[in-house]
């Protein structure tokens, strides 16, 4: 992909190749489910804490 600037601002992606916009919505996918699974991660420790709280404790270092 082309590396941009930070103040660049948009791309105009109906200009690119299908292969460039292909390889943008890959990223972007990826960007997503990498978001996802912290989500996912997050609530089950939630649920650890909120179910087993004597375990979580004991298993806390300080």
């Amino acid at each position: 992909m082309t590396p941009l600037t930070r103040k660049s601002g948009d791309q105009y992606l109906h200009r690119k190749t299908a292969a460039y916009r292909a390889a943008v919505r890959r990223k972007l996918a990826a960007y997503h489910r990498h978001i996802q699974l912290g989500l996912i991660a997050q609530g089950v420790l939630h649920l650890l804490a909120a179910t087993v709280p004597a375990l979580v404790w004991r298993s806390f270092g300080s």
